[in-house]
């Protein structure tokens, strides 16, 4: 008897690791089922360790460690590191990516450095002092560490660290600036690049300059 039960959970060990896994409600991520190669689905909340493969939750998908393949969730969607194409239908965050983050409402990353773009329908937001190889795409706000690539929304592009470029319908701001700016607002401490604009703001203090138009730098 107890020789066939744990042949049973041998079996549905290696399906779920190697297979398809299905949960009809929230688990967290130990055992047998914490670790899955294949394909993950969960009715409510779906929470693991690590996935290589397709990690679906009709509610939410977190990922603890590694999430490499495709994951999506309707409310929200978690990795710590993201290594593919993350959709999350309100939100969604890794903390760190090497892919493509869409979600509806806000996408959060972590101190991690990451490579790829962020496509948001509200915002792209820094959790902690991680750096990005890429993009940001938002409609009301992209936030930035150390950016290498661009920024681009209709609201408001930030940045402490920019080498690339950031256009907005509204403003931009960058601590340091190596690249251009086109927005109705730009706003640069220090730097060198170019600056297109209504309003034109470079330096801090009493030092800020105010240029119309154009600003160039170099």
């Amino acid at each position: 008897m107890l020789a066939r039960a744990e042949e049973a959970a041998e079996a549905s060990e290696k399906f779920s690791i190697l297979g398809f896994s299905v949960e009809p409600d929230t688990q967290y991520p130990s055992g047998r089922n914490s670790n899955i190669r294949g394909v993950s689905l969960s009715l409510l909340v779906e929470l693991r360790n690590n996935v290589r493969g397709v990690a679906v939750g009709s509610g939410a998908s977190m990922i603890e460690n590694d999430m490499t393949g495709i994951q999506f969730a309707l409310v929200a969607s978690g990795a710590g590191k993201l290594n593919g194409i993350q959709a999350g239908g309100l939100f969604a965050g890794a903390g760190s990516f090497d892919g493509v983050i869409f979600t509806g409402l806000f996408n959060i990353t972590g101190r991690g450095q990451s490579r790829g773009l962020q496509i948001a329908g509200l915002g792209n937001l820094p959790f902690d002092k991680g750096g990005l190889n890429g993009g940001q795409i938002a409609l009301l706000l992209n936030g930035a560490n150390d950016l290498k690539g661009f920024q681009i929304g209709i609201g408001i592009n930030a940045a402490t660290e920019i080498n690339g470029l950031q256009i907005a319908g509204v403003f931009n701001y960058a601590e340091t600036l190596r690249g251009l700016q086109i927005g109705a607002v730009n706003v640069v401490e220090n730097g060198s690049g170019l600056q297109i604009g209504l309003l034109n703001f470079f330096g801090t203090g009493d030092n800020r300059l105010i240029f119309p138009l154009l600003n160039a730098r170099f």
